[in-house]
């Protein structure tokens, strides 16, 4: 998992050019809280230690309420594993979002695989684990008392000393497969997908 770092992170300087809404550089945006006031500058390293803290104090240390202190106030999370939109501007979910999966998985742990970062730019490699001791309404599933590990990549965009977005892919399938929500005999006749192949 570690080594999927490497080709994450190039994709990462090309797509910052060429694909719109991905990361830029920390010398094209210069925003600021408000207008007139100027952002803390932050290192690579304090840019880091932030991501960390945002696992290890809210869901680590069950502090849910940690996150708006983490998190700016128009933050906005691209989470494409889940069955749901990208959240709109602001942290008004985040709190009852950290709570839900502690009440999931009331013993959750997250141990980080590699982090890396540039500029105002992080990249993180996680495991969670833990046991699904409440229903999960993401998925439509009731409390299976089964444990489960997963991994997660997550590009985080830090401004002025806060997080300010990120990205997240995250192994879902291999979770819902260790639940038991989804079984080997579903996945066995879901069939082959089929590619649409243009008309002559």
């Amino acid at each position: 998992m570690p080594r999927l770092i490497v080709p994450v992170v190039a994709i990462l300087v090309v797509g910052a050019v060429l694909v719109p809404g991905l990361p830029q550089p920390a010398g094209a945006r210069q925003s600021s809280p408000a207008a007139g006031t100027p952002c803390p500058d932050t290192s690579a390293e304090e840019n880091e230690a932030l991501v960390r803290r945002y696992y290890e104090d809210a869901y680590n240390g069950r502090n849910p309420e940690i996150v708006d202190e983490l998190l700016s106030d128009d933050f906005v999370r691209h989470n494409v594993a889940y069955p749901q939109r990208d959240q709109a501007p602001g942290t008004a979910d985040d709190v009852a979002r950290v709570e839900a999966y502690l009440a999931i998985f009331p013993d959750v742990r997250i141990t980080f695989e590699d982090l890396y970062s540039a500029g105002d730019t992080v990249i993180s490699s996680q495991v969670w684990t833990g046991t699904q001791e409440g229903p999960f309404p993401q998925w439509g599933a009731p409390a299976t008392g089964r444990r489960m590990s997963r991994e997660s990549i997550v590009i985080w965009r830090v401004e002025c000393g806060r997080i300010a977005e990120n990205w997240i892919v995250q192994d879902n399938l291999t979770m819902l497969r260790q639940l038991g929500i989804i079984t080997d005999e579903e996945l066995a006749t879901v069939g082959t997908p089929t590619v649409a192949t243009p008309t002559p």
